[in-house]
């Protein structure tokens, strides 16, 4: 079922020179994947640089489009409605607060300043601190909001993580590390530094860890239950991420791109360390090769993952 680029198995077995077939282990035959089509032109025509969307508990739903230096709702069809602006050259992406049922938005060039979609206001994301708030990346994961790669103000913290108050993240603290002996509660808000100093490029949730990962660094995990025992360890020192958005939690699994191309499983990684079975690319080495970063996006209906490299 597709291009097989090593001499085990045999190569009688693999459909050499194909391409673009859907793939399924039950299935007999190659089958044509249906074509890509045009659904729609944002109003100002610029490139779509971010696609966000609230999901609430009632069930309605409402998506944001960033065409450019625009952010629109979409309908689904043709309508493009502005909610507001953005730096043209940001990639904004979202993470979901439940207990507040909106998103908060970052953006992977750190040009516009954390927000928030309630579904009616896009705004500033409240934060309780003095200076302009930006962060590259976001996730929500016992109870808090958590901040990767920020900028505060003018000066720029690519290696610090920043987590919001318990059930609070309009919280956020820089100036006070995990474990200070000030908090009283544990609820507090805190900041961490990443131990190698080096940006963040990717983080996922990973069987109730947070794992992070640093430009040509290592792979770290976050462990502990407050503000008062939060640490950052080591997970992986052999391998990192390459590019910003490759690494991807998949379900039971998280997978990253690293240097050189492959294409990485944690699950196998935890399980037996550096092994050949982490590598889930081991059979298309050729292809893969020399590749710097992807987007990486889990299909759970379908239970694909899409690598769209850069």
């Amino acid at each position: 079922y597709g291009l097989n680029e090593n001499d085990y198995p045999d190569m009688g077995e693999a459909a050499a020179d194909s391409q673009n077939f859907l793939l399924s282990k039950s299935d007999f035959a190659l089958k044509p994947r249906p074509p890509f089509d045009s659904v729609s032109v944002a109003t100002n025509g610029q490139e779509i640089r971010g696609l966000m969307q609230l999901v609430t508990r009632s069930a309605v739903q409402s998506t944001l489009v960033q065409a450019g230096d625009t952010v629109y709702t979409w309908n689904g069809s043709t309508t493009f409605t502005s909610q507001g602006s953005c730096h043209a050259s940001s990639q904004l992406r979202d993470t979901y607060w439940g207990l507040g049922e909106y998103i908060v938005i970052t953006d992977l060039q750190k040009l516009t300043q954390v927000k928030k979609w309630d579904g009616t206001t896009y705004s500033n994301h409240t934060t309780g601190l003095g200076g302009t708030f930006y962060a590259k990346y976001s996730i929500v994961a016992n109870n808090r909001v958590w901040f990767f790669n920020i900028t505060e103000g003018a000066t720029s913290l690519p290696h610090l993580v920043v987590a919001s108050a318990f059930e609070d993240p309009e919280s956020l603290n820089t100036s006070t590390r995990a474990g200070d002996s000030s908090f009283a509660t544990g609820n507090e808000a805190f900041y961490m530094v990443i131990p190698d100093l080096r940006a963040i490029n990717g983080v996922c949730v990973f069987q109730d860890q947070i794992i992070v990962s640093t430009d040509e660094g290592r792979l770290f995990n976050i462990t502990g239950a407050d503000s008062t025992d939060y640490a950052i360890k080591d997970f992986y020192s052999g391998s990192a991420a390459i590019g910003d958005e490759s690494l991807a939690n998949i379900g039971n699994d998280a997978v990253y791109m690293r240097a050189g191309g492959n294409i990485e499983s944690l699950v196998s990684t935890q399980r037996f360390g550096d092994v050949a079975t982490d590598d889930l690319s081991r059979f298309i080495t050729d292809s893969v090769a020399g590749l710097e970063g992807a987007i990486t996006v889990y299909d759970q209906k379908q239970q694909q993952v899409f690598l769209f490299c850069t």
